[in-house]
C-alpha cells in the first residue's frame, strides 16, 4: 500500500465552483478506482481559488486479479455430433490463451455458447495511474468551461501545472500540454516560489507557504478571525454560513481586518448596509449588543498582511462610495409615495409571454380576494391583503431595487413603512418572497404575508404552464420548480387550509381567454406537478413511500390535511396490528374496484332484510358503531384515533370473508353486500387508498 497526491494548479476559481467540483473529484476517483480494480483505503479532497487537490491514502501497489468469461463461437459450431472439438472451438481457444479442453458451455438468450475463462493481467499501480489521472482531470466539469488549446480540452480556468506522486515517485502523466511532476506554488503573492510536495507533506508544506489547502480549515480561521474582530467592539458577527463557505472559497491565506464606515450611514434601514456589505464586497456586517449594526465591518483580505492599514483603506472607500450610492437612492425613492410607483409597472414586462408587472398586481388583487372570502377574513385583515397585494411589485421600479435587485420586498417593507402604511401591509411586502429559495427555509410570520405569498406563487405556476415555460430535467430558468416548492412550504408550514385544486382553478382565471381555453387540461397539469413535488417533500423527511402514495391517491386538496394524514399512517404503521388491518382494508377496497370496473355496483342503501348470514350481520352493525365512532374523528383530523378505532372492524370483515360469499347468485343479495362494502371502502378511503399499501 502507498498513497497519491494528485494535484491539479490553475489560476483562480470562482468560490462556487470549488466545493462542486471537489466532490465530483472525490466520486470520479472513487468510481475510477473501482473500474480499475485498484482497492484504496481513503480519498481526502482539498481545494483553493488555485488547485484541486486529492490524496488517495492505502493505495493497492497492483491491480486486483479478475478472471472474465468471453464468449466464443456457438456451440453447435465448436463441436461436431460426436462432441469432438472442431477447428472453430480450437481456433477460439488458441487466440485467448486457454486449452480447448477447458472451454465452457452455457446457454444464453441467443442459444448456447462456448466460453473460455480467461485470467486479466494485474498491472502494477503505477501503469494505470497516467490514463486514470488523465481521465479524471478532463472528466471534471464546471457551471462554465472555456477550451484552452487546439486538443479541445476544456476546464474551469487555465491550468499551469500539474502534481501527480505516487509512493515518492512522478506519475508520467500530461493534460493539455502540461505535464505533471512534484512540484507546486505557494500563495501567489506571499510564498509564490515552487515546493516539492507529496501526499505525506502536502498540507504542511503549502501551510509554511501561507496556504491552508484544506476548506474546513480555512473557513474556520475566516469564522475565528473575524469573530475575535467583531468581539473587540463588544460586537457581534452577522455572519451568513453561505457567506463565510463563500469568502473562505476567495482565499488561500485568510487575513481578517476591520473597516469603519461613517456613522451617519446608520440612519437607514440595516438591509440597506447589509446587503452592498454581503452580496456586493463579501463584507461581515458586525451588530452590537442591542442588535443595531455598528459602523464596523470584517473584511477578509488575501494580501499581505503587512500591508494591511492600506488594504482596510481601499475596502473602506469602495464601501463609502456603495453606501453614498444607497443613501442617495433612499433619499430619491422616498419622495414619492410608493402607491403612485403602481401604474409604472405596466413597463416592466414578467416575461414577453405574460404581460407586464402591473397585469400581474392585478391578477394577484383579484386571488388575493378570493382568498380572503374563501377563508372568511375579518374585515381589518382582508383590507390589509387587498392593500399588500395592490403594493406588492412596486418596490421593483424604484431606483433602490434597481441598483440591488436582492432588496425586492425588503424595500417595499421599508418605504411602506416609512410612508405610514400598516404595519401588516408592510411585513407582507416582505414576507411574499419567504422562502427565497435555495437552503432558505423562512416562511411568512403573518397570514397576511403567507396568502400574499401563496397567491403570488400561484399566479406564478399558472403563468409560466400557460405559456410553456415548463421545465425540462435540470434546467428550469424560470424558476418553476421553486415557486412550487415556496408554495407548498407556505400552505404547510402556515397551517393554510386552502383546497390546492380550487387555488390553481382560480390563478389560471386570473388569465382570461387564453387560460380558459385550454383551463382543465392546464389545471391538470398544475395539480400533477405540485403533486411530484408533494411527494419529494414527503420522501425526504423519512416517510414510506406506499404510505405517501396511498394517502395521495386517497386526495390531495388541502397540504396541511395531507401531511396529518401521512404521519398518522407512519405512526400506525409501527403498531402490531397495522398489517392485518391493511390486508383486510385493502381486501375490501380491492373487491370494490374490480366490481366497479364489472359494473356491478348498484346504488342504493344498504337493506339489513337482505342480509341471510350470521357474518354479514355482524359486520353491518359493527361497521355502522366504528362509522359513529370514526366519523367524528375523521372530521377534526385526528387521524390516529380514528384509525384506531376503525383497527376493531378488522376481525368482523376478516370473518365476513371467510363465511360469505360476496358474489352470490341471487342478484339482490349481491348487490347489497357490495353496497355494503362500497360504503366501507369510501369510510376507510378518507384515510388513504389501501390498496397501495404494502406489508410493513
Amino acid at each position: 500500500m502507498a498513497d497519491l497526491l494528485f494535484e491539479i494548479g490553475c489560476e483562480e476559481l470562482p468560490a462556487r465552483f470549488i466545493q462542486p467540483a471537489l466532490e465530483s473529484l472525490r466520486q470520479d476517483a472513487a468510481k475510477s478506482f473501482q473500474e480499475h480494480r485498484l482497492g484504496v483505503a481513503e480519498l481526502q479532497v482539498y481545494g483553493t481559488p488555485r488547485r484541486l487537490a486529492l490524496i488517495a491514502r492505502g493505495l493497492a501497489e497492483r491491480q486486483e486479479p479478475r478472471v472474465v468469461e468471453v464468449r466464443g463461437p456457438a456451440a453447435a459450431a465448436a463441436f461436431d455430433a460426436q462432441g469432438r472439438p472442431t477447428k472453430a472451438a480450437e481456433g477460439f481457444a488458441r487466440s485467448r490463451g486457454v486449452r480447448v479442453e477447458d472451454l465452457i458451455r452455457k446457454t444464453t438468450e441467443q442459444g448456447e455458447y462456448v466460453f473460455a475463462r480467461v485470467e486479466e493481467p494485474a498491472l502494477e499501480t503505477a501503469q494505470v495511474l497516467p490514463d486514470l489521472l488523465r481521465g479524471l482531470v478532463e472528466g471534471l466539469r464546471f457551471p462554465k468551461s472555456m477550451r484552452w488549446d487546439e486538443t479541445g480540452f476544456r476546464f474551469a480556468r487555465p491550468v499551469r501545472w500539474l502534481v501527480a506522486v505516487y509512493d515518492g515517485q512522478p506519475v508520467p502523466v500530461e493534460v493539455a500540454g502540461v505535464r505533471a511532476g512534484k512540484v507546486t506554488y505557494g500563495h501567489r503573492l506571499l510564498s509564490p516560489g515552487p515546493v516539492e510536495v507529496d501526499a505525506q507533506t502536502y498540507l504542511e508544506r503549502l501551510r509554511e507557504r501561507y496556504v491552508l489547502a484544506d476548506p474546513q480549515e480555512r473557513r474556520e480561521a475566516v469564522l475565528r478571525q473575524a469573530e475575535a474582530i467583531a468581539a473587540r467592539g463588544d460586537g457581534r458577527l452577522l455572519a451568513r454560513p453561505e457567506l463565510v463557505d463563500e469568502v473562505a472559497g476567495l482565499v488561500e491565506w485568510p487575513t481578517a481586518l476591520e473597516g469603519r464606515f461613517p456613522e451617519a450611514y446608520l440612519e437607514l434601514p440595516a438591509p440597506v448596509l447589509i446587503t452592498p456589505m454581503e452580496a456586493h464586497q463579501r463584507y461581515f456586517p458586525i451588530a452590537g449588543p442591542d442588535g443595531r449594526l455598528q459602523n464596523r465591518f470584517v473584511a477578509v483580505s488575501n494580501g499581505d498582511p503587512d500591508r494591511a492599514a492600506v488594504i482596510v483603506q481601499g475596502h473602506e472607500r469602495v464601501l463609502k462610495a456603495r453606501l453614498a450610492d444607497a443613501a442617495f437612492f433612499y433619499q430619491e425613492d422616498l419622495q414619492r409615495p410608493v402607491a403612485e410607483r403602481v401604474p409604472e409597472l405596466a413597463r416592466m414586462s414578467v416575461h414577453e409571454r405574460l404581460g407586464s408587472f402591473l397585469e400581474k398586481t392585478r391578477r394577484l388583487e383579484a386571488l388575493t380576494g378570493l382568498l380572503a372570502e374563501r377563508l372568511e377574513l375579518p374585515d381589518e385583515e382582508r383590507a390589509h391583503l387587498q392593500r399588500a397585494a395592490f403594493l406588492s411589485k412596486a418596490d421593483l421600479v424604484t431606483s433602490m431595487v434597481n441598483e440591488f435587485p436582492e432588496l425586492q420586498g425588503v424595500m417595499g417593507r421599508e418605504y411602506a413603512r416609512a410612508q405610514g402604511e400598516p404595519e401588516a401591509v408592510a411585513v407582507a411586502l416582505e414576507e411574499q418572497y419567504r422562502p427565497r429559495g435555495g437552503e432558505d427555509e423562512a416562511l411568512p410570520e403573518s397570514r397576511v404575508g403567507a396568502l400574499l405569498a401563496v397567491a403570488d406563487r400561484a399566479d406564478s405556476l399558472a403563468g409560466a404552464f400557460l405559456a410553456g415555460l415548463t421545465p425540462t430535467g435540470s434546467h428550469d430558468p424560470y424558476g418553476v420548480r421553486r415557486a412550487a416548492l415556496g408554495l407548498l412550504a407556505v400552505l404547510e408550514g402556515c397551517r393554510l387550509e386552502i383546497p390546492v385544486p380550487e387555488l390553481i382553478r382560480a390563478a389560471l382565471e386570473g388569465y382570461g381567454a387564453p387560460a380558459a381555453q385550454k383551463g382543465d387540461e392546464l389545471a391538470a397539469q398544475i395539480l400533477d406537478f405540485l403533486q411530484q413535488r408533494m411527494r419529494g417533500r414527503l420522501l425526504d423527511r423519512g416517510f414510506r413511500y406506499d404510505l405517501v402514495e396511498a394517502a395521495l391517491a386517497a386526495r390531495f386538496q388541502s397540504v396541511p390535511e395531507l401531511v396529518d394524514r401521512v404521519q398518522a399512517l407512519q405512526a400506525w404503521a409501527g403498531d402490531a396490528r397495522f398489517d392485518a388491518t391493511r390486508t383486510a382494508f385493502g381486501r375490501v377496497a380491492n373487491l370494490v374496484a374490480q366490481a366497479q370496473a364489472k359494473g356491478q355496483m348498484a346504488a342504493g342503501p344498504v337493506r339489513a332484510e337482505l342480509f341471510q348470514e350470521e357474518a354479514e350481520r355482524a359486520l353491518a352493525e359493527q361497521f355502522a358503531q366504528t362509522r359513529e365512532l370514526a366519523g367524528p374523528l375523521l372530521a377534526a383530523r385526528r387521524y390516529g384515533e380514528a384509525l384506531e378505532a376503525m383497527a376493531g372492524l378488522r376481525p368482523a370483515v376478516d370473518r365476513f370473508f371467510d363465511e360469505v360469499l360476496v358474489m352470490a347468485p341471487e342478484p339482490e343479495v349481491r348487490a347489497n353486500r357490495l353496497s355494503l362494502l362500497g360504503e366501507m371502502a369510501a369510510f376507510f378511503s378518507q384515510i388513504c387508498d389501501w390498496r397501495q399499501v404494502v406489508e410493513g
